[in-house]
């Protein structure tokens, strides 16, 4: 098997594709968030906790449950979309190791917290505790997170398998 990589053209487009489904999922996630959930916990003094459930031991935003999915889903169909597989794998992985949390932030230009406790139980996330050595997830952690991710990533949407292996002829 040899690898070659794609045309310029093709790899913009799929990291076209890829940015515009992390954005949508993102702006969908403020949405939800800050101008659903936070007002009615606010507004009603509704225990944030009771928004919460908790899966496989660890305590999630009810919101997350259908959330996950749609994120999966949308990088399915935009790959779908550019007739090419690369955004869904790319996307998906991007999406959970962080990359939509970092940009939830920068879109309403904010800071990232330094601890992001609600990312513990990520697996794709929670390693980089060991790594910060922190209790929780950190700001710098999920930096480390997105850079590992978009260089698989883009390793991901650049490469291209051509030919076939080689018998052995011995």
């Amino acid at each position: 098997m040899r690898l070659k990589i794609r045309s310029p053209t093709r790899i913009m487009k799929s990291a076209f594709l890829l940015i515009a489904g992390m954005s949508l999922l993102t702006l969908i996630d403020i949405v939800a968030v800050e101008m659903v959930i936070r007002p009615l916990t606010e507004n009603y003094d509704i225990p944030w906790s009771d928004l919460e459930t908790t899966v496989f031991g660890y305590k999630i935003l009810i919101w997350h449950l259908g959330f996950f999915p749609m994120a999966v889903g949308l990088f399915t169909l935009v790959s779908a979309a550019g007739n090419d597989w690369r955004p869904a794998i790319a996307g998906t992985l991007l999406f959970f190791t962080g990359l939509e949390d970092a940009m939830y932030y920068f879109f309403q230009l904010t800071p990232l917290p330094q601890e992001l406790p609600w990312l513990d139980s990520s697996l794709t996330l929670g390693w980089t505790r060991f790594f910060t050595k922190s209790e929780h997830v950190t700001a710098d952690g999920l930096v480390v997170a997105i850079i590992i991710s978009v260089t698989i990533s883009g390793f991901i949407l650049a490469l291209e398998k051509t030919g076939t292996i080689p018998k052995n002829r011995a």
